[in-house]
Formats: C-alpha cells, sequence, structure tokens
C-alpha cells in the first residue's frame, strides 16, 4: 500500500515538473537594455510635475543645461526625442522636503507571439531611481541627480564602446 504522504509529494513532483518546462523555457534577457547602433546620439526628455522645484531655484531647463554637460563629457550628443533612436527620460518629482529622481530609458522593442507575428513598441528597458530629502536645497536633488546619471553613463559606455 501506497502512503498517502508518498502519493502528494509524487503529485507535487509531478506537479512542478510539469510546469518547470515552460519557466525554464522562457527566455531570459540576451543584453542590458541600453545596446544602441549610435550610442552617441541620445533623446532627452526632462519632466518636472508640480511648481515646487521653483521654490528651490530648480527647473526642467536646469537639469537639462546639467544632462547636456555631464553627455558632453563622455563625447554623447543629445537630441530631440523624434531624431533619437533611444530616449532617456529624466523625471524629478518634490513634494515638501521630498524628492525621487528616475531614470528611465526607453527604445523600441519587438517582441513575437506565437501564431500573431512580431510587434514592435515603444518600451522602458532600464531604469534607475532614488528618494531622498532636499533640505530646501536644490544643490542635493543635482547631486543625485548626478550620481544617477553617473551610474547611467557608466552602464551605457560599458554595453556600447
Amino acid at each position: 500500500m501506497v502512503k498517502k504522504s508518498s502519493l502528494s509529494l509524487a503529485f507535487i513532483l509531478l506537479f512542478f515538473f510539469s510546469i518547470g518546462k515552460s519557466l525554464w523555457s522562457q527566455s531570459s534577457p540576451s543584453g542590458k537594455g541600453l545596446e544602441m547602433s549610435d550610442y552617441k546620439k541620445l533623446g532627452l526628455t526632462v519632466v518636472m510635475p508640480g511648481d515646487y522645484g521653483t521654490l528651490l531655484d530648480l527647473d526642467k531647463e536646469r537639469v537639462s543645461i546639467k544632462c547636456k554637460l555631464k553627455f558632453s563629457q563622455s563625447d554623447i550628443t543629445l537630441a530631440e526625442p523624434d531624431r533619437a533612436e533611444a530616449i532617456l527620460l529624466v523625471k524629478i518629482d518634490i513634494e515638501d522636503l521630498a524628492y525621487h529622481i528616475g531614470l528611465d530609458f526607453s527604445r523600441s522593442v519587438t517582441y513575437s507571439v506565437p501564431n500573431k507575428g512580431d510587434f514592435n513598441v515603444e518600451g522602458i528597458t532600464w531604469s534607475l531611481s532614488t528618494t531622498g530629502t532636499h533640505e530646501d536645497s536644490a544643490g542635493i536633488i543635482m547631486l543625485a541627480l548626478d550620481e544617477l546619471l553617473d551610474n547611467f553613463l557608466d552602464q551605457y559606455l560599458q554595453v556600447n564602446q
């Protein structure tokens, strides 16, 4: 006679082996999501919702200038988003004494659906963010942005040079 616990274990193992094939057959990403054919040309979009940043003398223009300077040091030209292969979205949210900075790298992404074909959409393939308090200082936010941009550039140049 087969013990009930042995039968349960057999069913559990059968279940995991039957779904395991489909789980393990999922394709893994083959890149970092930052690969470009012309990595020296990148689109930039800066978004700063709300008006709290103006109280700190921080606006989209100041952030854009910071990004352009940082990228020019790596010989990367920032282009209009509609003329670039990929776009870096820099989003800064400020609320009271808190801030959140997000970097999203988006590009054209192609995927296949069995029996339906290939589809091409814009998608975020890499992102990084940080949150902190600014103590009424735009300098703290700009320093955090600088660190995020350094991290992005390190990874971006590593996969593209």
